[in-house]
């Protein structure tokens, strides 16, 4: 995509939590959003050509007798001056630009998605990574107290094990890491990536909820403003149709034999009424797809404000469930382990006891992640939320 390969020639700066909205909306407008953009220029475009004045140019002639002859020339003019069909043209090219906007919306959250999945993995795998050299390192100490005899070497076997363990772990890990980093360059080109530049021990500090703000802006979000357009694009549409049975005038000059046998001319003005009947069945069907659509967009509306309630929910959820773990799972379980590891040099425990309490550490760790992974991409997600409603 145009964007991010140019950003990446001209060295732009590496996506972060803080720009990544603003990168993924520079990828969908030389992207998905250039096509959608194209269709709506098109329909502005059909709007333009719409005729205002005549239509058609009419040209008959009577051919017989001298006094038979005659001969006429007119144009023909629509009585509704093509107001219906530019009014129908220009009310498609707004539900085509709102559906870009809706789409626009989509592929945001698309990018975040990606981008979270690379995030948690790449957190993870350098937590697994520091996780093993403290393990590795450990193990060195404890070699230290075997050597002094202090300690039976076989009670180092559970740690080496448990090193080799992390070390598988952190290997998968990686590979998730990678495969979610070639995904997320489908988006941004060979644009640099930053995980960094949040302390997850301070996220909640600095953060409020951001959705709750946004529970009363659900009727104007892209989803239901795409449906309330393309509900004015249907009932445009059946007044297009409708237009199309107005009778067109027709006027221009006429010659006939006068009374002496030479061709005189005169006015002539003539009119056509188009009978059509299938244009009543097509209004009528374009008028009940505008009842779908706005029942669409109240549905969307209701559905949409459920979302953002239980979005605000679950993150004022997952930031209590941070703070506990950190408050009151991360802390005793670090105590625990000190304990143990020094209870294990005295020879007091044995050292799958110390590999337990090193992996339940390690699993609350992995939790915070987790769940401060969840917190940011809330966060993020609602803050593109945001600026799209402020700058359709």
């Amino acid at each position: 995509m145009l964007f991010a390969w140019l950003a990446a020639a001209f060295g732009a700066p590496p996506v972060t939590w803080d720009n990544v909205t603003e990168a993924a909306l520079g990828v969908w407008g030389d992207g998905p959003g250039a096509i959608d953009q194209a269709s709506a220029d098109g329909a502005r475009r059909a709007a333009r050509v719409v005729p205002v004045g005549p239509t058609g140019v009419r040209a008959e002639a009577q051919v017989g007798l001298a006094e038979q002859q005659q001969l006429l020339t007119a144009v023909e003019v629509p009585l509704g001056l093509g107001v219906r069909e530019r009014r129908y043209w220009a009310g498609e090219a707004r539900a085509l630009e709102a559906g870009a906007e809706a789409g626009r919306w989509e592929w945001v959250q698309q990018v975040h998605a990606a981008w979270l999945d690379w995030w948690t993995a790449a957190e993870i795998a350098e937590h697994l990574a520091e996780y093993a050299a403290d393990v590795a390192d450990d193990v060195q100490q404890f070699q230290q107290a075997v050597d002094d005899g202090l300690l039976a070497a076989i009670a180092l076997e559970d740690l080496r094990a448990e090193s080799l363990t992390v070390q598988a772990e952190a290997a998968a890990t990686e590979q998730q890491a990678r495969v979610a980093e070639v995904r997320l360059h489908r988006y941004f080109g060979d644009r640099a990536l930053d995980a960094g530049g949040h302390d997850l021990h301070a996220l909640p500090e600095g953060l409020v909820n951001p959705w709750t703000e946004l529970i009363p802006h659900a009727p104007e979000l892209p989803p239901v403003r795409m449906a309330e357009a393309r509900a004015e694009a249907e009932r445009r549409r059946a007044g297009a149709l409708v237009a199309s049975r107005t009778p067109t005038l027709a006027v221009g000059p006429m010659w006939a034999p006068a009374n002496d046998g030479v061709m005189r001319p005169f006015g002539y003005v003539g009119v056509s009424v188009p009978l059509q009947p299938g244009v009543a069945s097509e209004a009528r069907f374009a008028r009940g797809a505008a009842s779908a659509a706005e029942a669409e967009a109240r549905w969307q509306a209701h559905v949409l404000q459920s979302t953002l309630e239980e979005e605000s929910a679950a993150w004022d959820a997952a930031r209590e469930r941070l703070r506990r773990v950190e408050s009151e799972v991360l802390g005793p379980l670090t105590e625990r382990q000190e304990r143990l590891e020094g209870a294990l040099r005295d020879g007091l425990v044995t050292a799958d006891r110390v590999v337990r309490a090193r992996r339940e550490r390690h699993e609350a760790e992995h939790e915070q992640v987790l769940v401060a992974g969840f917190l940011l991409a809330s966060t993020a997600r609602a803050e593109a939320l945001s600026r799209l409603l402020e700058q359709p």
